[in-house]
C-alpha cells in the first residue's frame, strides 16, 4: 500500500509540473535525455526568472555560452526544478543590464545530453567550444532515473550567436564531476574529479559510493588525442576534486599549471563524508614538459577553505597576474552564528597576485554568498558571475537570486560590484591594493619553496632585461576564452630592465669619466660585478626535490564530512599575446 501511495503522489506531482507547462504556453516537455525540445520562454524570461544552478559557461568570440543545469520555478506556491535543454547566448558586443538582458536559446535537437557540472574549455580558433564530463539531473522528481549516458566529447561550433553541436569522439575513459579544466597551447586539460552512479554506467550499480578517478586527463585538441597521468605529485591519495585549474604560458617550454583549493580524501571509496578541503596557503604548479608537480606557499589575506567556488585569471598593468576568487561553500559549523561569519567570508571576493604569490582580500562588504555558480572574464575587465545557489541555507535551491535573471557584474579593477555590463569598458588595470603592497613589500615572495619554480620566474626577468618598459595588453575578449597568457613577468622585466639599463649606464659612464681623467685603461676591467639575490644567468639553477615540504600534513580523522554536490584557463603573461582566462 505504501509503495501505491508514493507512486500516486509522483503522479500527481508530474501532472501538476504539466499543468504548469500547459499554463505558460507548453503543451509538453520531454524528461528524455535522448529527445529535448527547446526549453519554454518562462525558463530564459527575465521576468519569471527565479534561480539557475549546477551549469557550466564559457566566452568564445563576442558571446557568454551556459550549457546544462537545472533551472528553478514556482508552481502552485512549491518549487520545482527543471533541466536546462537548451544551450544559451548573451552577447557581449553591447552593453545591457541584468534585469533586462536577452538570453538566446540553442536548441538541441540530439545529444549532447543536458548534464550538471560539467566541463567547457574553448578551442583555440576562437570558433567553437567542448563539452566534457558532468552528471545526469535528478530535476522533475523522476519516478525512474535515467542512467547516465556513454563518455562522449562534444562541439559547439559558432554560428553568430547560434551554435550548432556535434559529435568529436568517443573514449574508454569514464565521465566524472568535480573535474577542474583548462586550456593552453592547443591542449585541454582535466585535473581530478570522482566517479558516482549519475556520472557514468560503470558506477551505475552503486547509488551510495563516489568513486576516486582521473588523474589529470589531456586531449591534445588538434591530434583528438587523450592521456591520463598520474596526479601523485599533487594528490598522493589519488584524489582531487572540484579543484582551480589554471594554464599558465611563457616560463617554461610548454607552459605549466597551476592548481589550488579544492578537497582530497584518504584512498579508497566515499560513502559520505570523508573530505579533506585543502588550504589556500600554497598552490601546486606543474611542469607540463617535464611532467613534475611543485608546490608554492602564498602569503597575504589567505582565503577560508572551501570548494563550490569560481575563479578566473587575468594580466595586470605591472607586471603581475592576478587570480580572482569568489563564492563556495563549507561543510556547516557547530554554531549557526559561526556559520553566517563564514558565509560572508565566502561572499568576500579574493585576489591572488603573481609572482609575490600573495592574497588580497577585496572591500565589497557582501551579506550574501553563492556556490555551484560559475564566473567568466568579459568586456576587458569584468567578472559576470552566472546563478549558484545561496551558501548557508539548507533548502536554497527555494529562494529567489536576489541577482536578477542570476546575473551580477564585478569591476576587477575597482572592485565593486554592478547590475550593469559595459561593453566599451576601458583596459584592466591592476587593483591598488595590489599595487600599493607590491611597491611596498616587493614583486616576488619573500621566500621561495622550490628553486626549481624561483628560476621560472627570477631567470626570465633577468633574461628579458633589455625589454622596453611596455605595458601588458589586454586583447578585446573577441579573440575567444582561449588566452595566451605568457607576461606574468613581462611588465616586470620591462621596468626592472629599463631600470638595471639605467643604472648601468650611469655608472659605466662615471667609470668612464674616471677612466679618462685617471688616463687607466685598466680601470673597468677591475670593476666589482654587482651581486643579485638569485644566481646569474651562467649558473645553473640546481633541481630541488619535488614539493618541498609545503604541503600540510593531511589527518583524516578529522576531515570534514559532508556531500559533494554540484571550474580556467588562465595564462601568465605572454608577453605580446597576454590574454584573460577564467578558471
Amino acid at each position: 500500500m505504501g509503495a501505491i501511495v508514493a507512486i500516486l503522489a509522483r503522479a500527481v506531482c508530474f501532472c501538476a509540473l504539466l499543468n504548469h507547462l500547459a499554463h505558460v504556453g507548453v503543451s509538453a516537455y520531454s524528461t528524455s535525455l535522448a529527445k529535448r525540445a527547446i526549453d519554454p520562454e518562462w525558463v530564459y524570461s527575465a521576468k519569471d526568472f527565479f534561480r539557475r544552478a549546477y551549469h557550466t559557461s564559457v566566452v568564445v568570440g563576442n558571446h557568454l555560452y551556459i550549457d546544462g543545469g537545472e533551472v528553478y520555478f514556482t508552481s502552485n506556491n512549491a518549487v520545482k526544478s527543471l533541466p536546462m535543454n537548451s544551450t544559451y547566448s548573451i552577447d557581449l558586443s553591447a552593453s545591457w543590464k541584468n534585469n533586462s538582458v536577452v538570453l538566446n536559446p540553442i536548441e538541441k535537437t540530439s545529444p549532447p545530453p543536458s548534464l550538471n557540472v560539467g566541463n567547457l574549455v574553448p578551442d583555440p580558433s576562437g570558433t567553437s567550444f567542448y563539452q566534457w564530463n558532468g552528471k545526469i539531473t535528478q530535476a522533475l522528481d523522476y519516478t525512474e532515473l535515467p542512467g547516465p549516458t556513454k563518455a562522449n566529447l562534444w562541439q559547439c561550433r559558432i554560428d553568430g550567436d547560434s551554435c550548432e553541436w556535434s559529435l568529436v569522439t568517443s573514449t574508454n575513459l569514464k565521465r566524472l564531476v568535480r573535474s577542474a579544466s583548462t586550456q593552453g597551447n592547443g591542449t585541454a586539460y582535466f585535473l581530478g574529479g570522482f566517479g558516482d552512479w549519475r556520472t557514468d554506467l560503470a558506477y551505475y550499480s552503486n547509488v551510495n559510493l563516489r568513486h576516486s578517478a582521473g588523474g589529470l586527463v589531456t586531449y591534445e585538441i588538434k591530434s583528438q588525442t587523450w592521456s591520463n597521468e598520474s596526479i601523485e605529485g599533487l594528490a598522493p591519495t589519488g584524489w582531487s576534486f572540484d579543484a582551480s585549474l589554471h594554464y599558465l604560458d611563457g616560463l617554461t617550454n610548454q607552459g605549466f599549471l597551476l592548481a589550488m583549493g579544492g578537497a582530497t580524501a584518504a584512498p579508497g571509496n566515499l560513502k559520505s563524508g570523508g573530505e579533506y578541503l585543502n588550504p589556500f596557503s600554497y598552490v601546486t604548479l606543474y611542469d607540463i614538459e617535464a611532467k613534475k608537480w611543485y608546490n608554492q606557499s602564498t602569503s597575504g589575506d589567505v582565503p577560508p577553505r572551501r570548494y563550490d567556488k569560481c575563479s578566473l585569471g587575468i594580466p595586470g598593468d605591472n607586471g603581475t597576474f592576478e587570480i580572482f576568487l569568489y563564492g563556495g561553500s563549507v561543510i556547516p559549523t557547530a554554531s549557526y552564528a559561526e556559520e553566517q561569519q563564514t558565509n560572508i567570508d565566502l561572499a568576500e571576493v579574493y585576489i591572488l597576485s603573481i609572482p609575490s604569490f600573495r592574497w588580497y582580500k577585496a572591500n565589497t562588504n557582501p551579506t550574501v554568498s553563492r556556490y555551484r555558480h560559475t564566473c567568466e572574464i568579459v568586456g576587458q575587465r569584468q567578472m559576470v558571475v552566472i546563478g549558484g545557489l545561496t551558501s548557508g541555507v539548507k533548502y536554497a535551491n527555494l529562494t529567489k537570486d536576489p541577482l536578477k535573471q542570476g546575473l551580477g557584474i564585478f569591476d576587477l579593477t575597482t572592485l565593486e560590484w554592478r547590475s550593469s555590463y559595459n561593453a566599451s569598458a576601458e583596459a584592466y588595470r591592476s587593483p591598488d591594493i595590489v599595487k600599493e603592497d607590491i611597491q611596498q613589500n616587493g614583486q616576488y615572495p619573500s621566500s621561495w619553496d622550490s628553486k626549481v619554480v624561483e628560476g621560472w620566474f627570477i631567470n626570465k626577468a633577468v633574461d628579458n632585461a633589455p625589454s622596453n618598459a611596455t605595458e601588458t595588453s589586454i586583447p578585446d575578449v573577441s579573440s575567444g576564452k582561449s588566452s595566451n597568457t605568457g607576461a606574468i613577468v613581462g611588465g616586470v622585466v620591462g621596468g626592472i630592465g629599463g631600470l638595471i639599463l639605467i643604472g648601468l649606464a650611469i655608472f659605466f659612464f662615471r667609470r668612464r669619466t674616471r677612466s679618462r681623467k685617471s688616463n687607466s685603461a685598466q680601470s673597468l676591467l677591475q670593476t666589482k660585478q654587482p651581486e643579485f639575490d638569485h644566481p646569474p644567468l651562467d649558473q645553473p639553477v640546481l633541481n630541488q626535490p619535488e614539493l618541498e615540504g609545503t604541503r600540510p600534513k593531511i589527518d583524516y580523522s578529522q576531515a570534514d564530512s559532508g556531500e559533494l554536490d554540484s571550474t580556467n584557463r588562465f595564462e601568465l603573461p605572454a608577453y605580446e599575446n597576454q590574454k584573460p582566462s577564467r578558471r
